[in-house]
């Protein structure tokens, strides 16, 4: 039968083509999906490891003390240990000011992040070596002398103004820092004594307290005894290898596999279509060779090896297409890899195609298990065909009309699966945010999509057909688009089917784009309340006021639309509920509106009377809750007894201004809140308010330096996040979309070659070229609107219900409609049935009516 099915497949080959070319799709998609995963666990790896330069050892702690650093470097084997430094310090050089990354000066080279590129090292107290472009941005160089600012958080405890340090040094060398991201170099070496006495003034917050260390073994020293003693030396440590911490980070960031399990959830969509198109080809194949089947079984061939046979042909296909997918994925992915790595030289990207014995045999088994799996019940209808069949004309038989198992089926799983969809939204609705509720109701409405698609999948044999009636008798009573309506449905089974490969992918980007949109709509409400202010501008809380010409500088930005200035006093806070007893900044607005600024809806007509506004990062820090009551105290012992609103301002208070008179009549103003303009690309109103702000203290030296800060960027960056996950899976699960469209244009094609006679009857009868292309146009098209019709509702609804359940722990779901994208999906349809038809119209007119009527 080896050559029975080889011979089958040649006389077949175009026949054939649509099926290769969905199996050549889905299996590049998980190729691609595979070698995607592999170059970015590969990158993230290697950008990690790069932030431990030559280290052997990776030490993690809760907190570890300069002191208990040093004592590990006692530990026999052990040649050098440097702290990971990530804290920062005020770096001035003139009139120009910037926050830095600082670190000391490893006690071996090798233990460097960032490297050498001019000067020295610092060797003596009073030295530094700084990262070239933060020295060309201070206008420092080698030689000059910069001062290192500080301040010391424990005054705080007492309530007092924070003590500024400050130390002069000397530039001595220019660094290059890893392009990488990933790898958190310091900005600044310092010498080990400057270093020491930043650390023991509390150069960072709570005193300088480091989470990682890296050890540098001695070349004959063994891996496990000086693991064990460092261990044994600083109880509560973890010891790693610079490889383990890499891949434990690696695996952190890109979620221990998430982005490729993703990925191949979506190739197993586009599988899924695939299976549907190759099941229907080799179905009306098999229609089609019933003739030469029952030769097959007139000369002797058993059921066995008509079934093994057509097995065969599908085996052969599905590992030829895949190798062709596999060299697909393999072009995409290195073309892919170099123009990203040419357009962000920030990330060292990988560019190797790590093309493994595993991806090539899972890409090859894909491509064999789906094709084989789509052809057991093709297969099992070629050993059906009785040798007596030899005797019947070649025309395609009708169908039978759908069982009424099959009807019960698809009616139980549709109302079985609406109902826990249904369940799922209700019980959703009454569980809190953090709620295990939540998960049982997602896991219900999962369960209850899956069955309202078997149910639609199942019941697409007698739905597809009623629709595609209703869209005949819409769009057109001429007697080509009625003959066309009619031949859509003629083979239920076949139009079912084909309809359904394409209501996959459209149901998909349908619910996406609803449950998207939904999403973008309701988060941005929960936003709005969560990150209150775009930016903020601050001076200190030492006396400080920003200058006339930076506040000009914010209101004058086309891409800020409001400012409001702010004083602001230093109060104590206390709450008898809680046992709350804190010492907080607490402001007011001195001139602009607040609600103007604030997108906090319930600020929006100002500070109510009494009320204190506290950041809602209060209830977990201190536990306090809408409608408390605290004290606020001032520092001439003023009592002032005010109700807590959680809102989403940053990181101060906020009362009426007669409430701060009372506390503070002469409170300075420190700090300016902006919002953006409607549509400005808040990185760049940040960037470019940043640099005018320099520009402004160069030309004015009397000026204090200001911080920019605030949410909007952040705040812009989750609903980027959002639109670019959106775009991500359209684009992703589009692939499942082009399959379905192939299938419609298969579906057409083996259509043509079983009416080959019934179209020339009909050109016999007067009917032109050009209607005949019609009437497959207008076959193809209600195909395509109808699957996409099914697709849209279906998808919607999942959509509605999924983020209904997922969001519920927000508020109240704002349920939208992607209108323009339906209209979208639905445009595509059309312009896909219509592209569509055009190879098997072609076929169809090519041969003239009397040649047509001789036979096949």
């Amino acid at each position: 039968m080896w050559r029975v099915a080889l011979h089958q497949m040649r006389s077949s080959a175009g026949r054939l083509g649509a099926a290769a070319l969905a199996i050549v799709l889905g299996s590049a998609f998980v190729a691609t999906t595979l070698l995607a995963g592999a170059t970015v666990e590969a990158t993230t790896h290697n950008t990690m490891a790069a932030g431990y330069a030559e280290a052997d050892l990776v030490i993690g702690s809760d907190g570890m003390s300069l002191d208990q650093v040093h004592e590990l470097g006692q530990v026999d084997g052990v040649t050098a240990v440097n702290p990971v430094s990530r804290a920062f310090i005020d770096l001035h050089a003139g009139e120009r000011s910037e926050w830095a990354m600082m670190g000391p000066v490893p006690s071996d080279a090798r233990l460097s992040v960032p490297t050498l590129t001019d000067g020295a090292l610092p060797e003596v107290e009073g030295q530094v070596a700084v990262v070239a472009d933060l020295a060309q941005r201070l206008g420092a160089g080698i030689g000059d002398e910069i001062t290192l600012t500080w301040e010391d958080p424990a005054d705080l405890d007492d309530g007092a103004e924070p003590t500024e340090h400050e130390r002069t040094v000397q530039v001595v060398g220019l660094l290059e820092a890893p392009s990488s991201f990933f790898a958190m170099a310091q900005q600044v070496l310092t010498d080990a004594v400057t270093f020491e006495a930043w650390d023991r003034t509390g150069g960072a917050a709570d005193r300088l307290h480091f989470t990682e260390a890296v050890v540098l073994m001695s070349g004959d020293a063994d891996l496990a005894q000086v693991r064990t003693g460092l261990e044994e030396s600083l109880p509560g440590l973890t010891v790693q290898t610079v490889t383990e911490r890499a891949e434990d980070m690696a695996a952190e960031f890109t979620g221990d596999g998430m982005l490729t399990a993703l990925g191949l959830a979506f190739a197993a969509v586009a599988l899924a279509v695939a299976a549907l198109v190759i099941a229907n080809t080799f179905t009306v194949l098999i229609a089609q060779r019933t003739r030469t089947l029952a030769l097959l079984r007139c000369v002797g061939a058993s059921r066995a090896q008509i079934r093994r046979s057509v097995l065969l042909e599908a085996a052969v296909l599905g590992l030829l297409a895949a190798a062709v997918g596999l060299g697909l994925a393999v072009a995409v992915v290195a073309g892919g890899l170099n123009l990203l790595a040419g357009a962000n030289d920030e990330v060292p990207l990988d560019t190797t195609v790590h093309l493994s014995p595993g991806i090539v045999a899972a890409t090859l088994l894909t491509g064999l298990i789906v094709t084989v799996g789509a052809c057991a019940i093709p297969a099992r209808l070629a050993t059906r065909v009785a040798p007596l069949a030899a005797l019947q004309p070649v025309e395609g038989k009708p169908e039978r009309r759908a069982g009424r198992a099959r009807i019960a089926l698809a009616i139980g799983s549709l109302v079985t699966g609406a109902a826990l969809l249904a369940g799922a939204v209700v019980l959703s609705a009454g569980a809190g945010e953090g709620s295990d509720a939540v998960f049982l109701a997602l896991g219900i409405g999962v369960l209850g999509g899956l069955l309202s698609l078997l149910g639609l999948l199942t019941g697409a044999m007698f739905i597809v057909p009623a629709l595609i009636r209703l869209i005949g008798r819409l769009l057109s009573r001429s007697v080509p688009a009625r003959i066309a309506t009619a031949n859509a449905v003629r083979n239920p089974r076949r139009t079912g089917a084909t309809a359904s490969a394409l209501m996959i992918g459209v149901a998909l980007v349908a619910m996406m784009s609803t449950g998207a949109l939904t999403a973008q709509e309701s988060l941005s409400r929960n936003l709005d309340e969560r990150f209150g202010v775009d930016l903020t501008m601050s001076v200190g809380h030492n006396g400080a006021e920003p200058s006339r010409g930076q506040v000009q500088v914010l209101a004058d930005h086309p891409g800020i639309s409001e400012t409001v200035l702010l004083q602001q006093a230093v109060v104590e806070l206390r709450s008898a509920r809680t046992g709350t007893d804190t010492t907080e900044f607490v402001g007011a607005v001195a001139e602009g509106s607040l609600e103007q600024v604030v997108r906090d809806a319930d600020l929006a007509g100002g500070i109510p009377e009494r009320t204190v506004v506290l950041p809602r990062s209060y209830h977990d820090w201190y536990g306090l809750e809408d409608g408390d009551e605290v004290t606020l105290t001032a520092q001439d012992a003023t009592e002032v007894s005010l109700r807590v609103h959680l809102s989403g301002i940053p990181g101060t208070a906020l009362v009426p201004p007669e409430v701060l008179a009372e506390l503070d009549a002469s409170a300075q103003i420190t700090t300016a809140w902006a919002r953006f303009a409607d549509g400005a690309d808040e990185m760049d109103v940040v960037r470019e308010v940043q640099t005018a702000l320099t520009d402004l203290q160069a030309a004015s030296p009397g000026d204090p330096t200001a911080w920019l800060g605030g949410s909007g960027v952040e705040r812009a960056g989750y609903q980027e996040v959002i639109s670019t996950l959106l775009t991500i899976v359209v684009a992703l699960l589009g692939v499942s979309v082009v399959i379905a469209l192939v299938g419609v244009a298969n579906t057409l094609s083996l259509s043509v070659l079983e009416r080959r006679r019934e179209s020339a009857t009909l050109r016999a009868l007067g009917l032109s070229r050009g209607r005949l292309r019609g009437m497959l146009a207008a076959e193809a098209v209600l195909i395509s609107l109808a699957g996409a019709v099914i697709g849209i509702v279906a998808g919607v609804a999942y959509g509605w219900a999924g983020s209904t359940v997922m969001l519920a722990g927000l508020g109240d779901v704002t349920l939208m409609v992607p209108w323009r994208d339906l209209a979208l999906v639905l445009a595509g349809a059309l312009v896909a049935g219509l592209a569509a038809s055009v190879l098997p119209a072609r076929s169809a007119v090519r041969d003239a009516p009397v040649v047509a009527l001789a036979g096949p």
